[in-house]
């Protein structure tokens, strides 16, 4: 399921607070705000947990690659490592 775009809810909110909604509206509007910067946050903290995972899996198989190149040599056909 798709959420609505967290900026867009944050401008419903401030438009709330600029116009004659009544308080109720506006705190309705703010909360509905927040749950969305907060589903947004989560979903980016995610993505940089997933990101960390991949470049350690990379840099794991390039030591692995590296250290199987010192200790046998260079594979043929493939160039010197520097």
């Amino acid at each position: 399921m798709d959420r609505p775009d967290f900026t867009d809810l944050v401008s419903k909110f401030m438009d709330r607070t600029l116009d004659n909604s009544t308080l109720q509206e506006i705190v309705a509007s703010a909360s509905e705000a927040k749950a969305a910067v907060d589903a947004e946050i989560r979903d980016r903290q995610s993505n940089i947990r997933l990101v960390e995972m991949v470049g350690m899996v990379v840099d794991a198989h390039r030591d692995s690659l590296l250290k199987k190149i010192q200790e046998h040599g260079v594979p043929t056909g493939l160039p010197e490592v520097m």
